[in-house]
């Protein structure tokens, strides 16, 4: 059967050369139907997946999964599909992955990371220039440290992954509720599946309000006890990821300048005049600077003792370098690394 609506679709369709994937793919009834009338209890095919007939190559399959919970009297209709993207061209090779830093306060996890990161360095082999020794060190500390701490994964910051603890069983026995409403249809079951749902809802709400006042109580104790970091951590954390904006670049009479290859040729041309202007400088202008006694003593080694005070040190929550390996695991394997550098830094 099919009413007004259908027939519309149909030739809408037709005439923008559409296709409808759910009627191409030979499955059981059950998978084609998505809502059940709730006084025949008759099925009914409401919910559809229309593609371009150009593309309808790339789907593999359109079915129903009628154990979905998605809080909705229709049940869930997803397409496989089969699809080529397109490869992206980068400017710059990506960089090795970050190591999660957060594991070098468990004390297992960095003696682990001391004693393998040891055992590693001492089968360095003896000699070779100073660039060898630290691509050692370095490929040493990285791969010991991804290996003990691990990959860092982005977490979505929102207030459903800070409660998460709490609304998964939640969801679960309503998921649960809902698959036995869905077998056995009947007032008892129906009024269980309402009770867990508005349990789900009211938990939802208790948790994003609680979420963000303790975001905002945050927030408000950086800014009195002057935690500059702290604060902005917590404004980015609340607001999300901001845009950049890209200023378009000017000619030297003021025309914006849109083509990336012309832009560079601006920043050639700017530059070469900046660097190419001759400055004069009288003898007198430079009598007036006033000298700083040479300090002979910066001529001597480092001692392991001014290492140790510089490692110790570094501020910790920065973007690691080039080298890829943030401050966290070099504090962290300071007692094994301090020797080891040393002699590196004397080497050079």
């Amino acid at each position: 059967e099919m009413n007004e609506n259908g027939q519309r679709l149909l030739e809408l369709c037709s005439y923008h050369d559409l296709s409808i994937t759910n009627s191409f793919f030979q499955t059981k009834p059950q998978h084609k139907v998505s809502w059940r009338h709730p006084r025949s209890m008759h099925w009914h095919q409401l919910d559809l997946i229309i593609i371009r007939r150009s593309a309808l190559k790339c789907v593999l399959l359109t079915r129903t999964f009628h154990s979905a919970d998605c809080d909705s009297d229709h049940s869930l209709v997803c397409s496989k599909m089969r699809l080529q993207p397109k490869k992206i061209h980068r400017s710059r090779p990506e960089g090795k992955p970050r190591i999660d830093v957060s594991k070098t306060a468990h004390p297992d996890k960095a003696e682990k990371f001391t004693h393998e990161l040891s055992e590693l360095l001492n089968c360095m082999p003896p000699g070779g220039c100073a660039k060898e020794r630290w691509d050692y060190i370095r490929d040493a500390v990285h791969s010991t440290a991804m290996k003990v701490f691990g990959k860092k994964r982005n977490m979505n910051n929102d207030w459903f992954e800070a409660n998460s603890a709490t609304l998964t069983p939640a969801i679960e026995e309503r998921c649960a509720v809902h698959l036995e409403y869905k077998r056995s249809p009947s007032q008892r079951t129906l009024q269980e599946y309402r009770f867990a749902r508005s349990k789900v809802q009211r938990l939802a709400r208790q948790c994003a309000n609680d979420y963000w006042l303790q975001l905002c109580r945050s927030i408000q104790l950086s800014a009195d006890t002057g935690n500059i970091r702290g604060m902005y951590d917590g404004i980015k954390k609340a607001m999300g990821p901001t845009k950049k904006w890209r200023v378009s670049l000017k000619s030297a009479t003021g025309e914006n300048i849109q083509d990336k290859g012309k832009q560079m040729d601006r920043w050639v041309e700017h530059y070469s005049e900046v660097y190419s202007r001759q400055n004069t400088i009288t003898e007198a202008a430079l009598n007036t600077v006033d000298g700083f006694p040479i300090e002979t003593e910066l001529d001597e080694k480092p001692t392991m003792e001014e290492l140790k005070k510089v490692i110790e040190s570094l501020s910790t929550g920065k973007a690691p370098g080039k080298d890829d390996i943030p401050p966290e695991v070099i504090k962290c394997g300071i007692n094994v690394l301090l020797e080891h550098l040393h002699d590196l830094l004397c080497q050079c």
